[in-house]
């Protein structure tokens, strides 16, 4: 990849939920694989660690 198409990746697609998603996207990333879980696509929930 380029450097011109890096940084239009980066501009397009980095924000600063990029570096800390916090509270509110952890719990979405668990409603998302809870939902997933319900419907039979993950097969099980996995136990979540998040590195801040």
């Amino acid at each position: 990849m380029g450097i011109d198409l890096a940084d239009k990746f980066v501009g397009m697609y980095v924000n600063d939920w990029t570096l800390d998603y916090g509270d509110a996207g952890r719990e979405s990333i668990r409603r998302f694989l809870r939902r997933g879980h319900e419907m039979g696509v993950v097969p099980s929930l996995p136990d979540l660690e998040f590195v801040e």
